[in-house]
């Protein structure tokens, strides 16, 4: 039996939610489009390679417009982005309506070093092996346990498995200045706990960031892992949308604004993700007053607004290391003085890999998981939250994570 400490405080979201984001989203993107029109129109702003054939065309029909005809196009078109606003006011009033997303406190604290914590799900279980699950920095543990029906975590225990997983929390005073390496020695440290307590090899996994984190830890300690599963992790960043110019702008002029806190706010890694798909969040709130599922949605929402800050020198080296440099993917990155060389894990290995994430690019992902010597990869017909929260993988693809994680007891 593993030895516990007092319970945590509640991890439910009681906080106000950030309809100021909201309206902000909603305003700009209305004058974005107002001054995109005419340069649109003009031919001037370069169309998506899927969209060019269509967009000279319709270019080609505009400039052919006399004025009358041009100025109704232009109205309608006015008319058009304020009916759009006006439902994206709908959907954003019906979700600030509903009442605060509330999980249960079913998690023991095994061990915290300065702000974060080592938690066990549910009771413990000396029966049942051991599953140590890694989550990113930037985002909250909890979408990997968002609600009852709703929980990774309280799959893998129903399914015979005693899952932990790491809550980062916000970083405080012990925390400054850490860089990656830093959260790498946590988590090793954590990992040697869990497995001197339960005297066997843990299982391990990784969602998103974590993921690289858990590659990381199995092959700096291969002794005391069992096996490995990345859930939508990264590793080759072609094409992922920084360039060196949007890099070096950021660091040189945005990040010594925040040297003296050390810290780099939620609203700014929001604002930097919102600049990659800004309509994505507009159309979500658009189409919110045909949605039926207002309860999951508002636990997705609540968990994107409860992000959590990252160190400055963290942030820097995931732009300039992995975006810029893309380091990783050329086996050039360092984790605690090693170079990340996964075809040296010799552990059996479970990439899934969502088949439209945004975030996480399929190739991207395939990177790292044709690298593994004892590899079996899952493609996900999901996107990047959805793997770990669409009600349709809780029947399609964890039953397979369940069946891999049990032939991998006998290995």
């Amino acid at each position: 039996m593993l030895a516990m400490q007092t319970p945590p405080p509640p991890t439910s979201r009681t906080g106000p939610r950030p309809l100021w984001l909201h309206q902000q989203t909603a305003l700009l993107t209305y004058q974005s489009l107002r001054l995109l029109w005419p340069v649109m129109a003009q031919g001037s702003m370069p169309w998506h390679p899927k969209l060019q054939s269509a967009g000279k065309k319709w270019q080609q029909k505009v400039k052919n417009l006399k004025p009358p005809a041009r100025a109704a196009l232009d109205a309608a078109l006015e008319q058009q982005l304020i009916a759009r606003l006006d439902d994206f006011k709908l959907g954003v009033d019906r979700y600030h309506a509903q009442p605060p997303s509330h999980r249960a406190d079913h998690y023991s604290v095994i061990e915290t070093i300065g702000s974060a914590r080592l938690l066990g799900y549910g009771q413990a279980r000396p029966d049942a092996p051991p599953i140590l699950l890694i989550p990113s920095l930037v985002n909250r543990f909890y979408i990997l346990d968002l609600y009852p029906g709703c929980s990774l975590l309280e799959f893998l225990y129903r399914h015979g498995y005693s899952p932990y997983v790491i809550d980062w929390a916000e970083p405080g005073d012990a925390e400054a200045g850490f860089t990656l390496d830093d959260y790498q020695t946590r988590i090793l440290t954590m990992a040697q706990t869990l497995s001197d307590q339960w005297q066997r090899k843990l299982h391990i996994a990784g969602y998103c960031m974590g993921g690289v984190f858990a590659t990381a830890l199995a092959q700096l300690r291969p002794k005391i892992c069992q096996s490995l599963m990345l859930l939508a992790t990264p590793w080759d960043f072609t094409g992922m949308g920084m360039s060196r110019d949007k890099i070096e702008n950021f660091r040189t002029h945005v990040l010594p604004l925040f040297a003296q806190n050390d810290l780099v706010p939620v609203d700014l890694l929001q604002a930097m993700f919102f600049e990659r798909e800004p309509f994505l969040v507009i159309e979500k709130f658009i189409h919110l007053s045909r949605r039926q599922d207002m309860a999951h949605f508002t636990a997705l929402e609540d968990w994107l607004n409860d992000g959590v800050a990252l160190t400055v020198p963290v942030l820097e080296q995931c732009l300039i290391q992995c975006y810029g440099d893309n380091r990783l993917a050329k086996g050039q990155f360092l984790c605690l003085g090693k170079k990340l060389r996964p075809g040296r894990i010799n552990i059996p290995t479970l990439s899934v890999i969502p088949k439209t994430d945004r975030i996480v690019p399929k190739n991207s992902a395939m990177a790292l998981a044709r690298a593994f010597p004892k590899r079996k990869t899952i493609l996900a017909d999901t996107g990047h939250i959805g793997i770990v929260t669409s009600k349709q993988q809780q029947t399609e693809l964890w039953p397979k994570i369940a069946t891999w994680l049990r032939k991998t007891e006998s290995l």
